[in-house]
């Protein structure tokens, strides 16, 4: 896989919107340009791309801590980084739970067991207001 310098991605951005630009028989999609972060790149970035974007929306999954922003037309950048990376995960229960369990030699059965109920404590700069919008300052 070759990489591309910021000047080749840029050039190449611009090549598309030429391309669609000529070509109107297009039906223009929404665009969705993601870029990753993992591990110590997360770790390294996460402000400073928080606070390039300045105003963005904030989502969260299991793994995944994305930025999102939105520069009208369909057209969003996301900044996606491994949650881990860049947040603590702290344990602050235990609930039960019914799971299927598959013993070797039986039908499978529900059981009731406890996992961990977890929080994720982001950075600062990260926590958005509580309709999940972040500024940066």
């Amino acid at each position: 896989m070759s990489k591309h310098t910021r000047a080749d991605s840029l050039r190449g951005l611009q090549g598309l919107i030429s391309f669609l630009e000529v070509h109107t028989e297009i039906e223009l999609p929404n665009f969705d340009f993601p870029i990753y972060f993992f591990a110590e790149a997360a770790k390294k970035n996460v402000k400073e791309v928080a606070h390039s974007l300045g105003t963005f929306e904030k989502s969260e999954s299991e793994s995944y801590l994305t930025l999102r922003k939105k520069f009208g037309g369909g057209v969003v950048l996301k900044a996606v980084f491994t949650r881990s990376a860049v947040c603590t995960k702290r344990v602050v229960g235990t609930r039960k739970v019914m799971k299927d369990v598959y013993p070797a030699s039986v039908e499978p059965a529900r059981v009731e067991v406890e996992e961990d109920i977890v929080e994720w404590d982001c950075p600062s700069l990260l926590r958005g207001e509580e309709k999940e919008q972040g500024e940066a300052p």
